[in-house]
């Protein structure tokens, strides 16, 4: 997971006009950075093998999908739009059988053969809770085999049928893309068990067992043993005093790294103007 072009990235660019979501949907939009490819803006067709077009997103219920992947039906939408830039839009998502109040949105290969390591990225999902109306600039990542490899080698969690991976992403402010260093991650709410892997430097490549906060990546790798979808979690430190890191759900699932976008919000009784 990281911003250079030969590694999983950020969607970035503005994404196509997203229909008007129904009273009981939600629709998510955010253009993808993807490894160089020739692209013109054309809507992704299907038999591609490499760049985003070689993708395939779906929605779910995180805790119903947390507890059994391979059972849980995706959330009905109207369009799942991916063009050749990575630019992606789910539009409508059905939210009423959302009992969980948290989706999930993976991205994986398309073809069944390239799913998790073998292919463009490992299985990876983005979490958020569900709000009315329709979101836009929701960042969504790949992360292929090459960087989880660096993470393991350098200390980091290893995915397996049982352990998958949290990736908390401490952004400064409330909207846009800077990230934060001087973060420790911290469970809110819950009892389960995490452990911490600090990514270092700023391309998300090598975790510093050393680390106990963030650095210019903001981000950190967590595994989280016998989680729940109601289980809260936040950040601490590295932002003005009237500010906290909001708590949010975090889950994991086997062979699947699951990120997730931390901003900062008002400390009861004051203004924060991050």
């Amino acid at each position: 997971m990281a911003r250079a072009a030969a590694q999983s990235s950020l969607l970035v660019q503005t994404p196509p006009q997203a229909s008007k979501p129904s009273a009981a949907s939600y629709t998510i939009s955010r253009p993808i950075r993807h490894s160089p490819q020739p692209a013109s803006g054309t809507k992704c067709v299907a038999g591609a093998t490499a760049g985003p077009c070689a993708l395939t997103i779906n929605t779910y219920d995180a805790g119903a999908y947390a507890a059994s992947p391979s059972t849980t039906p995706v959330l009905p939408t109207s369009e799942i739009y991916v063009d050749d830039c990575g630019r992606y839009r789910i539009s409508d998502i059905d939210t009423s059988q959302a009992t969980s109040q948290v989706i999930a949105i993976t991205v994986d290969d398309t073809a069944a053969a390239d799913r998790g390591p073998a292919g463009v990225t490992n299985a990876v999902g983005l979490i958020t809770g569900v709000t009315g109306g329709a979101v836009k600039d929701f960042d969504a990542f790949v992360v292929p085999n090459s960087t989880t490899t660096k993470w393991t080698n350098s200390g980091g969690p290893t995915l397996s049928m049982t352990q998958g991976i949290f990736a908390a992403v401490y952004h400064g402010h409330s909207s846009g893309t800077d990230l934060t260093s001087g973060v420790a991650f911290k469970q809110f709410r819950g009892s389960t068990q995490t452990h911490s892997y600090y990514l270092s430097g700023t391309t998300r490549a090598t975790v510093d067992t050393a680390l106990t906060t963030t650095t210019a990546s903001g981000t950190v790798l967590v595994t989280i043993t016998s989680g729940m979808a109601t289980d809260l979690y936040y950040g601490e430190g590295g932002i003005d005093a009237k500010c906290i890191w909001a708590p949010q759900p975090a889950i994991t699932v086997g062979l699947a790294i699951l990120i997730e976008a931390f901003r900062p919000t008002s400390a009861p009784g004051m203004t924060c103007a991050l």
